[in-house]
């Protein structure tokens, strides 16, 4: 595993996946756009981008854990947020976007 140093190098690591399943990464000096695709057991997913300027790529799979969540709309500033709040083995961690 890379350290933060490593990972935030160039600019703060991120990933970021959007609805449909595309999305972008970056850390350390890698940037590529991602795709995601899943059923109940398995996540797919291919990426394709730079590293040092050199051209990468690449695909994998994992198993797709079960999740328990529960969503919720928050209304604030006139936004609606969507906040999903996770238990199981994701306790504590609380995702909130706009759509």
């Amino acid at each position: 595993m890379w350290d933060c140093d490593h990972l935030d190098l160039e600019n703060p690591a991120f990933i970021n996946v959007g609805r449909g399943g595309r999305g972008e990464l970056a850390f350390g000096v890698v940037n590529a756009s991602l795709d995601l695709s899943y059923s109940r057991t398995i996540v797919f997913s291919t990426f394709e981008g730079l590293d040092e300027g050199d051209e990468v790529n690449g695909s994998g799979s994992a198993d797709r854990p079960l999740i328990k969540e529960s969503r919720f709309g928050v209304f604030y500033e006139g936004l609606v947020w969507e906040v999903d709040e996770f238990q199981g083995d994701n306790a504590g961690l609380i995702v909130a976007e706009l759509e």
